[in-house]
């Protein structure tokens, strides 16, 4: 049986077109993926910012107020993916030539990296959070003069600040590696900065508080030893007057004014009683918010 000319032709023509589809299908798909991807920048970059911003706060407020781990898991997941469609959008641009495109992909990035701090950012906050009413009983007990109780305190705070403190200096090094002037607007700009200065005064926060419980923890008898009214011998005495003047309450942005205070009173316990002056040892502490 043979076929008519005709039908050969249109078979010929129709198994040609299959293979063609086949062939540039996954070219087809890339291109409309890609104008998807592409024309969702505005609101991903706008969406980075918020995420950032969100982070933010929620670092402002965890020494202050309880956050709640399922809406910072939420956000976390929220500025995930919108790290994650960020980077394939930066993806496609890489491709691009033009100047338009090159100043979008140098903006993506930075805009990625923007989502990519906020995981870390959240992530921390929760953690401070957990353990503020620990990290208060703690400077309270050294006030007066508690010392067990205060490392006691400390001790069921001292790892999350840590894993906290690891967890902002990730996204510091992160936020580092944006560039500022790709960001497209002065708001955004003015997020970025003050999010780098309040994850900073987050950790030196941390260090200081660490540097004091260290202290405690290293001379716990000797501090004892004081709070009892023991006078010490002059070499105890000056190494602990060094030790706790090392302390910077103008760093801590959380119960400054109670570092400053243990500070003062250990520095003026630590000196001969005819030196001791109503002053001696005290640095005004930082303004809490």
């Amino acid at each position: 049986m043979r076929f008519p000319r005709k039908v050969a032709y249109v078979c010929f023509i129709a198994v040609l077109a299959v293979l063609v589809y086949f062939l540039l299908s996954p070219l087809i798909v890339r291109v409309e993926t890609r104008e998807v991807e592409l024309s969702k920048l505005p609101e991903l970059f706008c969406k980075a910012v918020f995420m950032l911003n969100s982070s933010k706060s929620y670092l402002e407020q965890s020494a202050v107020k309880k956050i709640v781990f399922e809406e910072v898991s939420s956000l976390a997941r929220e500025a995930e993916d919108t790290y994650i469609k960020l980077s394939k959008a930066h993806e496609v641009l890489v491709e691009s030539e033009s100047s338009l495109g090159e100043k979008l992909r140098e903006s993506s990035k930075s805009y990625m990296l923007l989502a990519k701090a906020s995981v870390p950012i959240l992530n921390a906050s929760h953690k401070i959070s957990s353990v503020r009413k620990d990290l208060e009983k703690a400077l309270s007990s050294m006030l007066d003069c508690k010392v067990d109780n205060a490392l006691y305190y400390w001790s069921k705070c001292e790892e999350n600040l840590l894993k906290a403190r690891k967890e902002l200096k990730d996204a510091l090094l992160t936020l580092l590696e944006v560039n500022s002037s790709n960001l497209l607007s002065t708001k955004h700009r003015r997020v970025y900065n003050s999010t780098v200065d309040e994850v900073l005064s987050t950790i030196k926060t941390i260090d200081e508080l660490v540097k004091l419980f260290n202290i405690v923890k290293e001379n716990r008898e000797l501090i004892k030893m004081i709070c009892n009214g023991t006078q010490l011998c002059k070499c105890d005495s000056e190494k602990l007057s060094n030790d706790f003047s090392s302390v910077c309450p103008c760093k801590v942005k959380w119960f400054s004014y109670e570092v400053s205070l243990i500070k003062r009173n250990f520095v003026l316990k630590t000196q001969p009683k005819g030196s001791r002056g109503p002053g001696a040892g005290y640095e005004s502490p930082s303004s809490d918010d």
